[in-house]
């Protein structure tokens, strides 16, 4: 994101939050569950990731809103801090069935994430043609390597 001038950010948004229920019930493949993080409309398809293994564990789908009601009676929707989100072996079993089909296919010279992520350079080009290097990406639980 860059603001007038000069970047502004150059990270993702992340929030924190907790599963608040898996749907229908606590078992091994759910259907759904709901995390108690407040979103707003766009988010849809963000990543839901497990803070300890960096795992994505599913896909934000949808926010439950509430109903507010005016002086006038007039209905509106009101946010709440419940999101629904599709578990990630919905998404992996879609995507292998579509691949296994041709529908979908990376093309030849495609990267895998992990090629991506452990390359020792990524480059982002901004605008105006400047560019932002991160010359090393390390999880969080391990120590950058000295120079």
């Amino acid at each position: 994101m860059t603001a007038p001038g000069y970047v502004h950010q150059v990270t993702p948004t992340l929030q924190r939050g907790i599963v608040s229920a898996v749907l229908p019930f606590s078992c091994e493949y759910p259907h759904a569950f709901t995390i108690n993080v407040m979103t707003q409309g766009g988010a849809s398809g963000s990543p839901v990731f497990d803070p300890v293994t960096a795992e994505v564990v599913g896909v934000l789908y949808a926010g439950l809103n509430d109903i507010g009601v005016t002086r006038a009676k007039d209905e509106y929707r009101l946010p709440t801090n419940i999101s629904y989100v599709v578990p990630a072996h919905y998404i992996q079993r879609l995507l292998t069935q579509l691949e296994r089909d041709g529908v979908v296919a990376a093309p030849e010279d495609a990267q895998t994430i992990d090629e991506i992520l452990s390359s020792k350079q990524v480059v982002n080009v901004l605008e105006k043609g400047r560019q932002f290097e991160v010359r090393e990406i390390k999880p969080r639980n391990q120590a950058p390597e000295s120079a």
